[in-house]
């Protein structure tokens, strides 16, 4: 069985109860500022942040200095460091769904569409430290990336698979990968995709 092409839309996400990691907690909400040049320079300068520092270093102090902007601007921007972190985690978020969509399109089998939306993952995610930072729940774990994943696995196998298995099928990818993300290894990005893809493979392809 082969994979269609077919597109999906990404909608907005919203993170009124999404729990990345102790940056958010869950009853902290995240609300999008205007998207405009400052608030990009602040978000690039809280990820060069969280993707070198601890959790006890992401402070809106080193992120004013990284940014070269005083923390009064950062403070109009975000309210709190944990919204900080949410944003960033909310940016990256939207690379991952954009990017899954563009995999399973470009995909030529299952089995490609599984190994590079896993090094897609890992690749969006891992910088951001999430073991270090001790994240609750990976941001790749959201509950719009299941679901998305979840349409397009649908999508690409039609009805020779039961909708409970494709549902299973999508939980289980993204719990492993949230597994990865948190739990430090040596393998390669590669070396996890392939295994990924050997554990969610065959109940989309009833092998």
């Amino acid at each position: 069985m082969y994979f269609t092409r077919k597109h999906h839309s990404v909608g907005p996400v919203t993170h009124g109860k999404c729990c990345p990691c102790d940056i958010g907690r869950r009853n902290v909400t995240f609300v999008e500022p205007t998207k405009t040049k400052t608030t990009n320079r602040i978000l690039d300068a809280a990820q060069s942040v969280m993707e070198s520092a601890d959790l006890s270093r992401f402070t809106i102090e080193a992120v004013s200095r990284s940014a070269g902007l005083s923390r009064q601007t950062i403070y109009r921007y975000f309210e709190s460091v944990r919204t900080l972190g949410m944003a960033v985690l909310h940016r990256q978020e939207q690379v991952f769904l954009a990017g899954l969509q563009n995999r399973f399109s470009a995909a030529d089998s299952p089995a490609d569409a599984l190994r590079d939306s896993a090094k897609l993952a890992l690749g969006v995610f891992r910088p951001l430290n999430p073991a270090r930072h001790g994240w609750g729940h990976s941001a790749a774990a959201n509950e719009q990336s299941a679901k998305l994943l979840r349409e397009l696995f649908s999508d690409q196998t039609g009805p020779a698979v039961p909708a409970h298995t494709v549902q299973s099928a999508a939980d289980t990818f993204m719990r492993l990968i949230e597994s990865y993300l948190l739990a430090p290894n040596g393998l390669t990005d590669r070396q996890i995709a392939d295994r990924i893809t050997a554990v969610v493979l065959p109940a989309l392809t009833n092998d």
